[in-house]
């Protein structure tokens, strides 16, 4: 019977113009996918599966990493986990257009299938789904709606884009994701930023301790509305800073910005610059994040904490504070991890008060770049 109504369907509609499909339902999509798949599975041969995958190597072959190694880092992840962060294992997929409906990544980036689902191209976001699952729970009770969600997830992800391989960047690699999703109020973003920074520098601290060859650790902190701030007054084009968000692009050089790009605080301004750049605007966010590092530096004396004034990344994925951490060597800083406070869970759940922290590290990139051969 599912056979003559999948035949029936794609005879229906193979005619049609492309507006037509763009409103077809979802089950009807599928099927019509699922048949015009299953033909085209029929004229297939061995061969040109094995030239595929030859010619596609970087997303179909394995990883490049042995997998005792990979499991070894894995556990090592876990243990530097704090005991209230649930670790989950999410499923191989997510919804179709699970990125694209809460980031403005782009949805050609991102593997999507017949079955109206998506191979997970961010641990982050899946987890974001998850976290609001739990969330909606607890917002219905008025003695548990502060309860934070903390968790934690080992995933192999996949993305379409082109990287540049000789940065140790892959199409599809292992990412260690952390979440903490809340109720906001004066203290979450702060206090939550600062322990998943201690989560990522207590790995990579272990990660030294066990002879990987990380260079010196830097972390540097912002706040989105700081780049966001230079765009607004027309000091750096947004599409300039899109464009080369993954380049070694000096930004306040080539803008033509003349402030320091790292800081220390807001006094490291001169007063010409606090005028001519208007930074009293941004005076808050610096401090905010200053009281941030001021905290981390009494526990981490030998980590290089800062403000970051020219971070690229991040525009249209975080809105409030975020930060990058480093691998120093020769001058030369190498991104290792990612994290900052999005707005998904508020546009999931429809609810202004609901936010959280999410964090990641490419882990093959770890092992890929800093273990030494044994």
């Amino acid at each position: 019977m599912q056979k003559k109504i999948s035949e029936k369907s794609f005879d229906e509609f193979k005619n049609e113009p492309i507006e037509k499909l763009l409103n077809m339902s979802d089950r009807n999509l599928n099927t019509l996918l699922l048949e015009l798949f299953n033909r085209r599975s029929k004229n297939i041969i061995p061969k040109d599966v094995y030239q595929k995958y030859n010619d596609f190597y970087e997303f179909f072959g394995p990883s490049k990493e042995n997998l005792r190694n990979i499991i070894e880092l894995d556990n090592l992840f876990l243990n530097c986990l704090p005991e209230k962060y649930e670790a989950i294992e999410l499923s191989p997929i997510t919804p179709f257009g699970a990125n694209t409906c809460i980031t403005k990544l782009s949805q050609k980036n991102i593997l999507s299938t017949a079955k109206n689902s998506e191979v997970c191209s961010d641990a982050t976001t899946a987890l974001s789904y998850e976290a609001c699952k739990k969330r909606k729970s607890l917002i219905k009770d008025p003695d548990k709606i502060n309860t934070d969600i903390n968790m934690a997830t080992i995933k192999k992800v996949l993305r379409m884009q082109q990287f540049d391989k000789s940065k140790g960047y892959l199409q599809h690699f292992g990412q260690f994701a952390t979440i903490t999703a809340g109720r906001k109020n004066v203290n979450f973003e702060y206090e939550k930023i600062k322990e998943h920074i201690k989560i990522w520098v207590n790995l990579l601290i272990k990660l030294k301790e066990n002879n990987y060859s990380l260079g010196e650790i830097n972390v540097g902190l912002c706040h989105i509305n700081i780049i966001e701030h230079f765009i607004r007054n027309n000091f750096v084009d947004r599409k300039m800073i899109n464009e080369n968000s993954f380049n070694d692009f000096d930004l306040f050089k080539e803008a033509g910005i003349n402030i320091p790009s790292k800081i220390c605080s807001y006094d490291d301004f001169t007063e010409n610059a606090k005028n001519i750049y208007s930074l009293k605007l941004i005076k808050n966010n610096i401090e905010n994040l200053q009281l941030m590092i001021d905290s981390l530096k009494n526990e981490y004396p030998n980590v290089n904490f800062y403000i970051e004034m020219d971070r690229k990344g991040g525009l249209g994925y975080y809105v409030g504070s975020c930060f990058h951490i480093y691998s120093k060597e020769l001058n030369y800083y190498v991104p290792l991890c990612d994290g900052g406070v999005p707005d998904w869970n508020k546009k999931i759940l429809g609810d202004e008060k609901e936010t959280s922290v999410v964090s990641g590290v490419g882990s093959e990139l770890i092992l890929n770049l800093y273990r030494r051969k044994k």
